[in-house]
């Protein structure tokens, strides 16, 4: 076995290395779709579970907000201090005051999107993901809102 021949390995493409292993990674990654709070009639402030954004640039959140009767509802996402612990603001989506699905969009170079208005139906801001986020449901006054905060982590 010592003495057999193998052929020179020849690159198939001029791509960089680099180039191939994020466009590898990427693929396997993907994109993650899942339920922050699922729908219920809240009055209080409810956040998320944990979620982690490591491999993620971006994020993509569905506010829909299926009954209102309180003043509003003011969709937060917050990010964990790695030295302290404690969790703070980090964005937020402005105060509805209406029914509907409201998009949020974050990751780096997000810039404004469709929606308009008052309140806007979509919103953007262009930040990096934190490596573990809530997202919160911040109920204002007292009567109860039925929504749900559904997401998608984008590669």
């Amino acid at each position: 076995m010592a003495d057999q021949l193998f052929p020179r390995l020849v690159p198939q493409t001029s791509e960089p290395i680099d180039s191939i292993l994020a466009k590898l990674v990427m693929s396997r990654i993907g994109r993650v779709r899942d339920v922050a709070l699922a729908s219920a009639s809240r009055t209080i402030t409810t956040q998320s579970a944990d979620i982690s954004t490591i491999g993620y640039r971006g994020i993509v959140v569905w506010l829909s907000i299926t009954s209102i009767g309180a003043t509003g509802l003011r969709m937060i996402m917050r990010s964990q201090d790695p030295v302290s612990g404690v969790w703070g603001f980090t964005g937020a989506f402005g105060t509805q005051t209406t029914t509907g699905v409201f998009v949020w969009v974050a990751g780096p170079g997000a810039s404004q999107i469709g929606g308009g208005g008052s309140p806007p139906s979509a919103g953007s801001v262009g930040l990096y993901l934190p490596e573990t986020i809530r997202l919160e449901g911040n109920a204002i006054g007292t009567d109860p809102i039925t929504y749900s905060i559904g997401y998608e982590l984008c590669a």
